[in-house]
């Protein structure tokens, strides 16, 4: 009875070991299931792709606006490639516009248009840009709404010019180059858009 007794607590260890080993291979298993899924799932569909920005009709916003009474400074017509994805307004006694743009190389512009009595520059630039502007070389003979756009810009590469007209400042800001920046100044405007003629059905 001795002996097996012994013999029956020296086997324990045995199967025990045994049984650990199994869990560790089981483990090894999963683990290596889960990454083959995730390398899987990554050679079959693929990274998602980066939601693209979509343009919106800006112009029927425009004229809309303009057909209420409202004086809007935006662009006649935009660099190739560029798109306006977001048209805004604060209507009342102190209207206030907004564009949002995109480049061809997909960097945010904004446009922005504000009561002289409601916004300060200071505020605008502090808010659209950067709490410490810096002084830049300033934008002149760029169209008919103003004689002169101040330039302004930032430590982070933002740039930005501003004009008031008609009694508001307008704001153009963004972190692209001069160049890009003030044609799109440029192309500012104020007409007001028409309305096509209907087509009148063939007879």
């Amino acid at each position: 009875m001795s002996e097996q007794g012994t013999g029956g607590e020296q086997g324990s260890p045995g199967r025990y070991n045994r049984s650990f080993g199994g869990l560790t291979a089981s483990v090894v298993v999963i683990v290596v299931l889960v990454v083959g899924i995730f390398v899987l799932r990554d050679l079959v569909f693929g990274t998602p792709p980066e939601q693209q920005p979509e343009s919106v009709e800006y112009l029927d916003s425009v004229q809309g606006l303009q057909q209420n009474g409202f004086d809007v400074v935006y662009p006649v017509s935009l660099p190739e490639g560029w798109i306006v994805t977001e048209v805004g307004a604060e209507l009342g006694e102190q209207p206030s516009y907004r564009f949002n743009l995109y480049t061809a190389d997909e960097e945010f512009v904004g446009i922005r248009q504000e009561s002289l009595e409601s916004a300060r520059l200071e505020e605008l630039l502090e808010q659209y840009v950067d709490e410490s502007t810096r002084s830049e070389d300033p934008l002149t003979d760029v169209g008919d709404l103003a004689p002169t756009w101040e330039g302004w810009s930032d430590d982070g590469g933002d740039l930005a010019y501003s004009a008031e007209i008609a009694g508001t400042t307008v704001l153009v800001f963004g972190d692209v180059p001069v160049d890009e920046l003030s044609d799109l100044v440029s192309r500012l405007g104020t007409d007001e858009i028409a309305t096509p003629d209907p087509v009148t059905p063939p007879s």
